[in-house]
This record gives C-alpha cells, sequence and structure tokens, in this order.
C-alpha cells in the first residue's frame, strides 16, 4: 500500500531537489575552487620570498654588508656619530655589535632556510625547488579536480533549473555568489580585462617555479653545488615544471568551458526574453477592444 503511494522515479528527483540545492551545491564548488586557488597563491608568494631571500643581492645581505663598516654611513645613521671619549666609545662599540649581531642573526635564519605558517615546518633554500615543485603540483592537481567539479555541477544544476522552467531565476542567483567568475548581468556585460583575470592568476606558480628553475640552473653553471645530486634535482625541478605546466593548461580549458557555459545560458535567457516579449505583444494586439 504505501509502495503504491510513492511518485514514479522520474518524479521523485524534481519533488527532492529544488533550485535552492542546485544554488547550494554549485556555491559549495565555487568556493572549493576559491579555497584551493588562495592555497596556491599563498605557496607561490612562500616560494618567491624564499626565492629572493636566496639572491646574491638581497636586501638582508645588502644591509650585512653595510654594517660591516662600524664608521659607515649606514651605521652612523642608526647609532650616531663614535664618540671620542673612550668609556662612550666603548659603548657605542657595545650598542654597534649588539646591532650587527641582530642582523646577522635575522640574515642566517632567513637567507638559508623557509618556514612554513601553521605547520611549523623549516625548508632548507637548496630544496626549494623539489618540495617546492612538488607542493605546487599536488595543489593543481587538487585545482584541476576542483575546477572539473565546478564545471559538472554548473552543467548540472542548468540543466536542472531548465527542466523545471526556472533558469533566470538559477542563473541570477549563482551570479551573486560568484567571485572568480564574472557572468552576464543585466546592465553588465564581462569584459575582456574580467575574463582574462582568473587566469593569469594560474600562471603565476609556472613563473615563479621557471624563475627557481633558472636560477638553480645559474648557480649550477656557475660552479656552485657541481655534485651527482645538484644534477638530479635539476631533473626534478625539469620533470615537476613540465606538469605543472600541463596542469596549467588543463585547468585553464576549464576555465573556458565554464565561461562559455555561462554565455550559452546568458543568450537563452536573453532569447527566452526576447519571446516572451513578442508572446506578451501579440496578445494585446489580439485582445478585444474596449467600448
Amino acid at each position: 500500500m504505501l509502495a503504491s503511494t510513492l511518485p514514479p522515479e522520474n518524479q521523485i528527483d524534481d519533488l527532492e531537489i529544488s533550485v535552492k540545492d542546485y544554488v547550494e551545491a554549485s556555491s559549495e564548488a565555487a568556493r572549493r575552487t576559491r579555497r584551493v586557488t588562495v592555497a596556491l597563491m599563498v605557496a607561490s608568494v612562500l616560494m618567491f620570498s624564499g626565492l629572493s631571500n636566496s639572491f646574491q643581492g638581497n636586501w638582508k645581505r645588502q644591509r650585512l654588508r653595510a654594517l660591516e663598516n662600524a664608521n659607515g654611513d649606514y651605521v652612523r645613521a642608526r647609532l650616531g656619530t663614535a664618540p671620542q671619549d673612550p668609556e662612550a666609545f666603548a659603548l657605542y662599540m657595545t650598542r654597534y655589535n649588539q646591532l650587527y649581531s641582530a642582523a646577522l642573526k635575522d640574515f642566517t635564519e632567513n637567507a638559508y632556510s623557509i618556514r612554513i605558517p601553521f605547520f611549523g615546518i623549516v625548508i632548507d633554500i637548496n630544496d626549494l625547488g623539489p618540495i617546492g615543485g612538488l607542493a605546487l603540483a599536488l595543489i593543481l592537481i587538487l585545482y584541476r579536480t576542483s575546477i572539473t567539479r565546478e564545471l559538472d555541477n554548473l552543467r548540472l544544476s542548468f540543466e536542472g533549473a531548465k527542466s523545471q522552467n526556472c533558469l533566470q531565476t538559477l542563473y541570477y542567483m549563482l551570479a551573486m555568489r560568484q567571485v572568480l567568475t564574472f557572468p552576464n548581468i543585466d546592465g553588465r556585460y564581462r569584459s575582456r580585462f574580467m575574463t582574462l583575470a582568473p587566469k593569469v592568476l594560474l600562471f603565476t606558480p609556472v613563473i615563479i617555479y621557471s624563475t627557481i628553475c633558472g636560477y638553480d640552473l645559474y648557480t649550477l653553471s656557475s660552479g656552485f653545488l657541481l655534485s651527482n645530486q645538484a644534477h638530479f634535482l635539476l631533473i626534478q625541478e625539469g620533470a615537476y615544471l613540465a606538469t605543472i605546466i600541463a596542469l596549467i593548461v588543463m585547468s585553464l580549458k576549464k576555465l573556458k568551458q565554464i565561461d562559455q557555459m555561462w554565455d550559452h545560458h546568458w543568450n537563452l535567457i536573453a532569447e527566452q526574453k526576447v519571446t516572451r516579449n513578442i508572446g506578451l505583444a501579440c496578445s494585446s494586439r489580439e485582445a478585444p477592444q474596449l467600448r
């Protein structure tokens, strides 16, 4: 008796899935992509900061060199001119030694290692290439998976909304929740800058990692770290760089498909509006005139 009162299977989906459900599912998929994007940008910035600290002409190294001369302009600007009185001069040199020791400690703690926030992990600067390449590759795999799920959820949501004749409602509700995607809306169409902005973010890790690989290759050719281990690390970095580029290319294709899907359904909504207006105009002409 109970089974006979249940609706057919093809009607259960329509009863259980509403526009709100579609919006929540698609919005959650977009949030996952944004979180992975933030993780990718944080990893890229950390790698860039470690790379900049390893340069021979970085600010910490230049500051340390300027402090080596106790009578230099850089020291006088911070401690003043050295006094002539022996006791005052001894106190002055004590302050100078403290300043130099603090600069040297800061240089040694930050120029040769990278501290990962929240995890308390310290990475040696020479391991930045292989460990950073592995981290970027793993994050990009997660990004590729997230953007694929976002595309699938968006497709299912639009198809479900069309079957329930509420495509326009779903479109606007989803458009208001987008951050890295810029759908067309009434009175504002997506510009070329808005189209390219999310894609440019994906080039950040490959640019930074390419710079790391190039710098490691430069130090190897200049005679620094000449060893079989160094050559093996360069091979690792090359493999990671190729993987990163491949994942970025695949992700860019998915981003383009998302833009195309938004554009396609925006055109459908525009066609529906034109058809509706034509129908209203025809019905108004056919209505009998009041006498």
